[in-house]
């Protein structure tokens, strides 16, 4: 696979947990990793976007916040949350394009903020909660907390003007070929650890490919007919 290759669509909410969770089982990240050091990890994504806030890049700043989806959906499945449960408010959110519904009807109710900046300080202080419950073993307000965050981070999305299932797509796809199940695993099998293994890929990686998936994916999208 590379950047190229046509980015499969994920519509269903049930089917990009399932997906992304899959391949941190087929590369081993899920038999080393707790849920405490994923939301710690969570922390880390929240400092680069940041960073791609400050830089006013529309495409950074997505990438970064589809990585805070992408950890944020790891903590629900490592408390057993599906993550259709935990976003839906009220009626059933199944699907990206509901995400996306919910999002516009947030921002009008001033549930989510107006602006990125401040949707990104809401999803520094759910972090913070979010670790705190985990710590405590408080697992029932786990979902709450997650769901905050992803509403959050997805409507930063939507205030770039992109849109949220096909740029989660694209950077799904670009931690299948930057981190390849096969590969991860061969690494493992030679002696390396899990955090070896994908410290290795990571080095071995051009990080100014990042970007290509999210661009591929978007040229992928069907144009409004002229009128």
């Amino acid at each position: 696979m590379k950047e190229t290759d046509r980015v499969p669509p994920i519509p269903l909410l049930h089917d990009f947990q399932a997906i992304v969770h899959h391949w941190r089982v087929a590369t081993g990240v899920d038999s080393v990793e707790t849920a405490s050091e994923i939301v710690q990890k969570l922390g880390g994504e929240t400092g680069e976007l940041r960073e791609a806030l400050l830089m006013h890049s529309p495409l950074d700043t997505a990438a970064e916040a589809a990585d805070v989806i992408i950890l944020s959906t790891h903590a629900l499945t490592a408390a057993s949350v599906a993550l259709t449960d935990a976003l839906s408010n009220g009626r059933r959110i199944a699907t990206f394009a509901e995400v996306e519904e919910e999002v516009l009807i947030q921002m009008a109710t001033g549930e989510l903020a107006s602006t990125p900046g401040a949707n990104f300080e809401r999803i520094l202080e759910e972090g913070t909660r979010l670790e705190q419950e985990i710590a405590y073993g408080h697992l029932g307000s786990v979902g709450i907390r997650g769901a905050h965050i992803i509403y959050s981070a997805a409507g930063i999305i939507r205030q770039q003007g992109l849109p949220l299932g096909t740029v989660l797509a694209a950077k799904h796809l670009r931690n299948e070929i930057k981190y390849p199940r096969v590969q991860a695993r061969e690494l493992q099998a030679g002696g390396l650890s899990v955090p070896e293994s994908f410290e290795f890929l990571k080095q071995s990686w051009d990080k100014d490919r990042d970007l290509g998936f999210l661009v591929h994916a978007l040229t992928q999208l069907p144009t409004s007919p002229k009128r």
